[in-house]
C-alpha cells in the first residue's frame, strides 16, 4: 500500500513543486541524505472481519514521515501532503495493477522535533488507508484489458456488469486474483455482463476457446507466419544435404576458406597441372628465371588462365635506383651523401676535436697555460750565455 501512497503524492503538481519524486521513499531513508524527504512507513492492516462474514476492505496504518532542514519547512510539505491524500477516494494504477482506494484519513500528528546533531526537523502523522479487496476495476493503463476477479461480492460484481466496453472486437479479461486471461469477442456498446455471461454461469471458469475466424484479422495474421513445415525446410536447405548441424558449419568454413585458398608449387608446369575449381592464388617458386612469381587465377580446370600479381622484375620495374634517389632526396633536410663527403669523413681522426682554422690554432694570444723551456728551439742556449741577476763586480 505504501506505493499507492507514494504514487499520489508524487503525481501531485503541487507537492513535486516542493520535492523532487526521488526524495519521496519507503520504509528507509538514508541519514544525511538531501533535504527535504517524505519517508513512508505501514504499521500493520485491520481486516476487519466479523464472525459472521469476511470484510471487503483492508484498513491500513501509514505513516508519513517528513524531513527538513526547518521546522516551516517541514510543516508547509507536511500540510501539502495532507491536503492531497486527506480525503482520497478513486482507483490507482501502477504497471498493469489497479488497487480501488475506498478512503484515505488523516488520524493524528504524531509527533515532531529537530534533531540538532543532524539539523534536521522532522513531523510525523498518521493516516488510515481503506482499500477495496478483490474489487473490480478497469485498467486505464490498459484499454483492451479488463481486470477481473473470480472472488466479488454482488454488489461489486453489479458495478463490473453496468462497466461499458468502448469498442468492438477482441478484449481481454484478466483474473486478478490468478493473472489468467480470458479473451472475448463483443459487439458495440456492449456491457460486461453480456460479455462474460458463460464466464459468471460456469462459476469463472471461462467459455471455451474462441474459433479464429471470430477473432478479425487473426487468420491473416497466423497465415503470414512459418509452419513447422517450414522450418525444417529452411535448415535443410541450410545444411544443403549435410547429416549433421555441426557438419554445416564445418562447411561454411570450408567455404570460406576456399574464397581464398593458395597453393605453392615448383615450377610452371606445376602450375598448369593444377585443377582449378574455386579462384585461387599460386606461388610459383622458380618462373623459369629461377626467380619467384605470384599468379592468381581467372579461370578452372587444368591448364587455366592465370595473372600475374608479383614478382621481382615487376617489383624492381616500378621505380628505377635513380628515381629512388631522385624521390628520396626531394624531401626537406634531405641531401645526397657523395663519395667526396665520405672521404671527407674518413680523414678526421677519431676523437678529433679541432674547431678552428690553423691561422687561429697558431696565434700565441689564443694559448693558454705554461711551456717547457725545452721546447722552445735555443731558448736554454741563449739564456746559459747570459749572467745571473745575482752576479756582482767590485770596483776597484
Amino acid at each position: 500500500m505504501l506505493d499507492v501512497v507514494r504514487h499520489i503524492i508524487i503525481n501531485d503538481s503541487g507537492i513535486t513543486g516542493l520535492i523532487s519524486p526521488e526524495s519521496v521513499v519507503a520504509q528507509l531513508r538514508d541519514q544525511g541524505g538531501a533535504l527535504p524527504c517524505i519517508m513512508l512507513q505501514k504499521d500493520g492492516v485491520d481486516t476487519s472481519d466479523s464472525k459472521s462474514q469476511t470484510s471487503g476492505i483492508d484498513d491500513h496504518t501509514v505513516y508519513v514521515h517528513v524531513f527538513a532542514e526547518s521546522w516551516d519547512e517541514a510543516n508547509t510539505l507536511q500540510r501539502a501532503v495532507r491536503s492531497v491524500i486527506d480525503g482520497y477516494s478513486g482507483n490507482v494504477s501502477i504497471g498493469e495493477i489497479e488497487y480501488a482506494v475506498e478512503a484515505i484519513r488523516f488520524v493524528t500528528d504524531n509527533d515532531d522535533w529537530y534533531d540538532a546533531n543532524e539539523g534536521v526537523s522532522t513531523i510525523v502523522c498518521q493516516y488510515s488507508v481503506k482499500e477495496k479487496r478483490n474489487a473490480a476495476t478497469i485498467a486505464t493503463n490498459s484499454p483492451n484489458v479488463y481486470h477481473i476477479s473470480r472472488v466479488m461480492s454482488s454488489a461489486q460484481w453489479d458495478d463490473v456488469a453496468d462497466t461499458y466496453i468502448p469498442s468492438r472486437g477482441l478484449q481481454v479479461f484478466k483474473d486478478t486474483g490468478t493473472g489468467e486471461l480470458w479473451p472475448w469477442v463483443i459487439g458495440d456498446g456492449e456491457s460486461v455482463l453480456s460479455a462474460l455471461a458463460v464466464y459468471t454461469s460456469s462459476g469463472g471458469s471461462g467459455g471455451g476457446p474462441i474459433a479464429i475466424i471470430d477473432v478479425t484479422g487473426l487468420q491473416s495474421a497466423l497465415g503470414s507466419k512459418a509452419t513447422p513445415t517450414d522450418i525444417t525446410n529452411a535448415i535443410s536447405a541450410l545444411k544443403d544435404g549435410v547429416s549433421t548441424s555441426g557438419d554445416t558449419l564445418q562447411k561454411l568454413y570450408n567455404l570460406i576458406i576456399s574464397q581464398s585458398e593458395e597453393v605453392t608449387v615448383a615450377d610452371i608446369a606445376a602450375r598448369n597441372a593444377l585443377n582449378i575449381t574455386s579462384p585461387t592464388r599460386v606461388l610459383v617458386l622458380d618462373d623459369g628465371d629461377g626467380r619467384w612469381a605470384y599468379y592468381r587465377s581467372t579461370s578452372t580446370g587444368v591448364n587455366a588462365n592465370y595473372i600475374k600479381l608479383s614478382d621481382p622484375d615487376l617489383l624492381n620495374a616500378v621505380m628505377t635506383a635513380a628515381q629512388i634517389k631522385s624521390a628520396y632526396e626531394s624531401n626537406s633536410d634531405t641531401n645526397a651523401f657523395t663519395n667526396a663527403l665520405l672521404a671527407k669523413l674518413n680523414g678526421i681522426a677519431n676523437g678529433a676535436t679541432a674547431n678552428a682554422t690553423d691561422a687561429q690554432l697558431r696565434d700565441r694570444s689564443t694559448h693558454t697555460g705554461t711551456q717547457a723551456i725545452s721546447t722552445i728551439s735555443g731558448l736554454q742556449d741563449a739564456l746559459d750565455g747570459k749572467a745571473a741577476y745575482t752576479h756582482t763586480h767590485l770596483l776597484s
